[in-house]
């Protein structure tokens, strides 16, 4: 299993047992959530950029996006109080920092849906920089 596999694989287990019961945890899902589904989060991990250190090894840096889907009257602070939930965890998990040398979130944002201001997604992309033999993936 890739470095990239086993940390996604670990990230849902801190996702599921640390955010707020009855939320749903997904990965890679593209059909939109229904009412009765959230709050939910959804991982998608994006491009992964290899540099080469030297003596066979590459220093790997992926973004991770925790997409979490919220509704209500104040919707920004539901977002904030998701979040707060499970960044802590996902910073802190020792599975997690074993498989990478570096934890980062260096960009967050907020989607309104047009057709509907009680619902919001936030975006919480996390950068995660780890070390791999250039013989793997």
């Amino acid at each position: 299993m890739t470095t990239l596999a086993q940390f996604l694989a670990q990230l849902d287990v801190v996702l599921k047992a640390n955010a707020p019961g009855g939320t749903k945890v997904d990965r890679d899902r593209t059909d939109a959530y229904g009412l009765e589904e959230v709050p939910c989060i959804n991982v998608l991990a994006h491009n992964v950029d290899r540099t080469p250190l030297g003596s066979g090894v590459d220093d790997c840096q992926v973004e991770v996006e925790l997409r979490m889907y919220v509704r209500g009257a104040d919707c920004t602070l539901a977002a904030e109080a998701l979040h707060a939930t499970v960044h802590t965890p996902l910073i802190n998990d020792t599975t997690l920092r074993a498989l990478a040398d570096s934890i980062q979130l260096p960009s967050q944002q907020f989607e309104r849906q047009a057709a509907d201001q009680t619902s919001l997604i936030k975006s919480a992309r996390y950068r995660i920089t780890y070390s791999a033999d250039r013989g793997a993936l």
